[in-house]
């Protein structure tokens, strides 16, 4: 019988034990989760701070490029994907930085200025001259 308390006492030191790694265990699984939570959030942030800032990188480079305005003004005046690379090759041949050019110069579109892009698509451009400048 004198044994029983005994046992009782090595029990609840065992169990002590037990219990003083589990709660050190689970203090630092919790420190580990507090880790977990703490670097997705860094990487969320910044996933968030690079989508913005290449949104912005790229609507201003839209909004400064020449082949971009050229090809919003071929949708808005109803010319085809031919059409847009035919005013390409058109303002590249008289040397112009920005195609968009087209649309505002009448004087872009004279035969002598055309060359021999002029001469060989004719009658496509004088349709195109008239779309653009709805004579």
């Amino acid at each position: 019988m004198q044994r029983f308390p005994l046992l009782l006492l090595a029990v609840g030191e065992s169990a002590a034990k037990t219990g003083d790694k589990l709660a050190n265990e689970g203090a630092g699984f919790e420190w580990q989760g507090l880790a977990v939570v703490v670097v997705t959030a860094i990487v969320v942030t910044a996933a968030l701070w690079w989508f913005k800032r290449w949104r912005t990188v790229r609507a201003a480079h839209l909004t400064n490029s020449p082949p971009h305005l050229l090809q919003e003004l071929c949708i808005r005046h109803g010319l085809a994907r031919p059409d847009q690379r035919l005013l390409t090759s058109l303002a590249r041949e008289q040397g112009l930085e920005n195609p968009a050019q087209l649309f505002v110069d009448p004087r872009l579109w004279e035969p002598s200025r055309m060359g021999s892009l002029g001469r060989r698509y004719a009658a496509q451009l004088g349709r195109l001259q008239q779309r653009i400048f709805e004579l």
